[in-house]
């Protein structure tokens, strides 16, 4: 492989940050590229002496079960692999010479009879929080160790793989978070928009999206051109001032909240616990053009939430979110079996079900916490 093939393979390495279902055909490129038998990148962590992560080229997939449920803990590439510093290069032929294997039971017992594997070169390439992460190429038994050439070429890679999966846990964190932070506002029945320097629409969720498209505008960049929404937009931006106004649409009354994002992004007020006393965080930077950030909510809701948010919420089943709405709406667990024609202990298995889920301790604390919720 050439410098230009070399510099293409980088180019996919980094971009499946973004994009991680091209890791698989990212790690079938490093395998050639290393002229290795498979790829198996591992997370352990030693506190819980379990597996965090598992995944690799379809030879090691077909093995990598039995490899984490059973042979990890007799491996002594492992321990010894924890030794070296992290980004340093490990090759077992430099650690255990075929005497060691002949008699080493994680060799003869599964590496050369189930994986038909033989050697290795690889590295830690991250640590934090007990969990270490270590990429491993293999050659199977019968080719010849690494040579110091693949050696040289890992060597210089290291650097690449260990920023890689830094940055690929760092979005994977990004992504839970706007995976929560969505549904939490689909829950909330919370609309959102925001808007750049010229009213370009960098974002519109799912919420926001539906209102427009039930209203007479069908879409939020026909909606923007509203007078009374373009003048108030202008006011906002111009003073640099949050502004709300009325909104109505054929299907409900709503409030519409206006506010400008700061240059620096939004400031985080940050718990210390155990402590009482907050910290303002570092700035939250929505888009690097954001400029307004629209917040539509209902004026007039339900008197109790529906069942689908209750789901969505708490992750429960359509029989739990059920019983949990009547539960808002002030029916007791005798009057819901009865209404429903369902034995009583049917419904206290449920009702344990629901404060499972919901972090309640008891049937009291679960209705403060329903009262508690927004009626959507």
């Amino acid at each position: 492989m050439n410098d230009a093939q070399r510099d293409q393979l980088l180019l996919q390495l980094y971009s499946s940050v973004l994009q991680p279902h091209t890791i698989p055909a990212v790690l079938d490129a490093l395998d050639g590229f290393l002229d290795s038998d498979g790829i198996h990148l591992l997370g352990w962590h030693q506190t819980h002496n379990a597996a965090t992560l598992s995944m690799g080229t379809q030879r090691i997939r077909e093995i990598h079960g039995v490899y984490d449920a059973e042979a990890r803990a007799l491996d002594p590439r492992m321990d010894a692999g924890l030794k070296q510093p992290i980004g340093t290069i490990f090759a077992c032929q430099q650690h255990f010479d075929d005497r060691f294997v002949s008699r080493d039971c994680f060799y003869q017992e599964y590496l050369l009879p189930l994986a038909g594997m033989r050697y290795i070169m690889g590295g830690r390439i991250h640590s934090h929080a007990g969990e270490d992460v270590f990429i491993v190429f293999n050659h199977e038994h019968g080719r010849p160790p690494f040579s110091d050439l693949q050696l040289q070429q890992f060597q210089q890679l290291i650097p690449h793989l260990r920023n890689w999966f830094t940055q690929l846990r760092q979005t994977e964190a990004l992504r839970a978070a706007a995976w929560a932070g969505e549904q939490g506002l689909a829950a909330l029945e919370q609309g959102v928009i925001l808007l750049g320097h010229i009213n370009q629409l960098l974002y519109v969720n799912p919420v926001a999206e539906r209102w427009l498209q039930q209203s007479p505008w069908r879409n939020a960049s026909d909606w923007l051109r509203q007078r009374p929404l373009e003048m108030a937009l202008q006011r906002t931006r111009r003073q640099r001032v949050a502004t709300s106004l009325p909104l109505v649409l054929p299907h409900g009354q709503f409030v519409l909240h206006m506010l400008p994002v700061p240059p620096e992004g939004f400031e985080r007020q940050i718990v210390q616990s155990g402590q009482g006393a907050n910290r303002t965080g570092h700035g939250l930077n929505l888009h690097p053009c954001g400029d307004i950030l629209l917040l539509i909510r209902p004026r007039h809701r339900q008197q109790q939430p529906s069942a689908a948010n209750l789901a969505t919420l708490f992750d429960l089943s359509p029989a739990e979110s059920r019983l949990a709405q009547a539960l808002a709406g002030g029916l007791s667990a005798e009057g819901y079996a009865q209404q429903q024609q369902l034995s009583l202990a049917t419904v206290r298995s449920q009702i344990r079900a629901i404060l499972m889920k919901s972090g309640e301790d008891n049937l009291q604390s679960l209705l403060r916490l329903l009262a508690a919720l927004p009626a959507v």
